[in-house]
């Protein structure tokens, strides 16, 4: 399982399981180049600057912070609540109601390399829990943020034990998140090694080949 403390509890319960998250893969990475996105769907209204442009410098990202989740009170309530500071950044907070189901052409759908470019443009990539459990969701903040370059500011979460709060993302109680993204993008250069070593570390540490290889079957 993906998650650490789902696979403790199945073992718990003498149910053979193991963890594994989705490691660093450079055949996967390989499959988001540098290119253009698509005017379609939830971007139909960004501005063509974020859609053309590809900076290679995290200074240059066309979007402070960036946030995609389906819809619940409590997230509403968040991004509600911080809604005059958010709106002094350049953000693209995205939350579908996630009542019908998303599938390639669906107009609520982003597609996932076209998420994974949104992410290639932002400096500060968001984790807000749907519900009051505090699951590490490993795709939003490694597979997504991570590893895409951007710095991961996450509501505090579980204890993954290839995870280290404060090294691989910014992890804070909800109330202060607002206050921790106004923090990062004030000192950009900082912003920029956190994210730089973030990644350099993950890559190196959560090797999928190397993940593999050590399960016992």
């Amino acid at each position: 399982d993906m998650s650490y403390q789902t696979a403790i509890l199945l073992q718990f319960n003498n149910i053979p399981a193991i963890f594994l998250p989705l490691g660093y893969s450079e055949r996967y990475q390989a499959r988001f180049p540098a290119r253009p996105l698509q005017r379609k769907g939830p971007l139909r209204g960004i501005p063509e600057d974020i859609l053309s442009s590809f900076p290679s410098d995290y200074r240059q990202r066309p979007i402070d912070i960036l946030f995609v989740g389906t819809e619940s009170a409590r997230r509403k309530a968040f991004f509600s609540r911080y809604a005059d500071v958010f709106a002094a950044y350049r953000c693209f907070i995205y939350i579908p109601s996630g009542t019908d189901p998303f599938h390639a052409g669906a107009e609520a759908s982003i597609e996932f390399d076209q998420l994974i470019g949104l992410c290639q443009r932002s400096k500060i990539v968001l984790n807000i829990h749907r519900d009051e459990d505090h699951y590490l969701e490993w795709q939003r903040v490694v597979n997504i943020g991570v590893f895409s370059g951007a710095k991961v500011i996450s509501e505090t979460c579980e204890s993954n034990p290839l995870l280290t709060p404060g090294l691989h993302y910014v992890d804070a109680p909800l109330e202060d998140i607002a206050v921790a993204c106004t923090r990062a993008l004030a000192d950009i250069e900082d912003s920029e090694r956190f994210a730089a070593r973030a990644r350099s570390d993950l890559a190196r540490h959560t090797s999928l080949s190397t993940l593999l290889s050590k399960l016992p079957w």
